[in-house]
């Protein structure tokens, strides 16, 4: 009995300090500063391309997050067994230079190569600094570091397998805009790369490429579409399997079979005539809806080979071929575009019938 009367006693005399601390407690807190904490965006932009009956899947993913960005993209083909990633991460600075790293890992396993089947591989880093010339335009310098081999998987063969050290330099300008019913633009990049022995490269060449891609418009909405590719070997001594063209096959040159050609030099066009003949309203462009069927019709035209293909204009193989295209936008918010199409080789064989089906734009936010 004692000892609780004691309890209360002591409660009692205790209990103004606690109430004093309390209320310092209140003070400290009403002196604190407010930070307001804002949730992050995140905006998401994949793109996704089916191609059939090769059974390809391309994948593309850009992320942009404050002053960087990561650029994913990966390619798997099921019917001719390659598959491949590039990861690339760029910081943009407060100056108009920018500082980035290129990954990349590519591996071929059960194609043709001289007659035979084949394992091939190719990994590679690429730091590099980027310069911005105004709002299209950047010129581009990198270092790539490369490790690559080629076995013959017949006679159990090492064909090549070395480390290449290649520099890069190169300037491209991009104003497409494939988000809109009617793509608008177009890209264009010139790249010089050489691979220098006396930094420990296993190889010696130099090699100059060109990749352009651009729409033109005359009337009613119909549409050209203009691709082209070439490189030019400079200097050959001696260069990795690996890093040769090939030509044939749903990518390059409609109609022939897939990677049929194959050389150190390549000059490939392609032209493309879209005509609108089905325009379900109500139409809209960036705020999305439209559902636009077009017929396309296509000539593809390549020459592959060495350094002299260059020459003549002789020597270029051709296809034709036309096809009916749907895009469409699903749900407001997910555009895509369907395309069934064939082409003939301007040579004795079959037409090749192609498919695919790809998403032309897409972006959720995460709040």
């Amino acid at each position: 009995m004692h000892t609780i009367r004691a309890l209360l006693i002591a409660g009692a005399i205790c209990r103004p300090a606690w109430a004093d601390i309390n209320q310092d407690i209140d003070r400290f807190r009403d002196r604190l500063p407010e930070i307001k904490v804002k949730e992050t965006v995140v905006n998401v932009s994949p793109k996704m391309r089916f191609y059939l009956p090769s059974g390809s899947v391309d994948l593309s993913l850009r992320q942009e997050f404050e002053k960087m960005m990561m650029d994913f993209s990966s390619r798997y083909d099921f019917v001719d067994n390659s598959m491949g990633f590039n990861l690339e991460f760029l910081y943009n600075t407060a100056l108009p230079v920018s500082f980035g790293v290129d990954l990349n890992d590519r591996v071929d396993f059960n194609a043709l190569f001289a007659n035979s089947q084949y394992l091939q591989r190719s990994q590679s880093m690429t730091p590099y600094v980027q310069y911005a010339l105004g709002k299209y335009a950047r010129v581009r310098s990198g270092l790539k570091f490369e490790n690559t081999f080629t076995d013959s998987l017949s006679n159990q063969l090492r064909l090549d397998q070395g480390r290449n050290i290649v520099g890069e330099i190169g300037i491209s300008r991009n104003t497409l805009q494939e988000v809109a019913a009617y793509p608008l633009g177009g890209n264009e990049s010139l790249t010089l790369a050489h691979s220098f022995k006396n930094l420990g490269s296993d190889y010696s060449y130099t090699q100059a490429e060109l990749n352009a891609r651009r729409f033109f418009y005359f009337w009613s909405r119909h549409s050209v579409e203009y691709q082209l590719q070439a490189g030019f070997p400079i200097e050959t001594e001696n260069r990795p399997l690996s890093s040769v063209y090939y030509a044939g096959g749903y990518r390059l040159l409609r109609g022939y079979d897939y990677k049929e050609f194959r050389g150190d030099a390549l000059i490939s066009n392609s032209f493309m005539y879209h005509v609108p003949i089905v325009e379900c309203p109500p139409e809209k462009v960036l705020g999305i809806p439209f559902s636009i069927v077009t017929l396309n019709f296509f000539v593809d035209s390549a020459k592959i080979g060495g350094r002299d293909i260059y020459d003549s204009f002789q020597g270029f193989k051709f296809s034709a071929g036309m096809g009916i295209g749907y895009r469409v936008v699903l749900l407001d918010r997910f555009p895509l575009q369907l395309e069934l199409s064939t082409a003939k080789a301007f040579d004795s064989r079959s037409p090749q019938f192609y498919f695919t089906l790809s998403t032309i734009y897409y972006t959720w936010k995460n709040e």
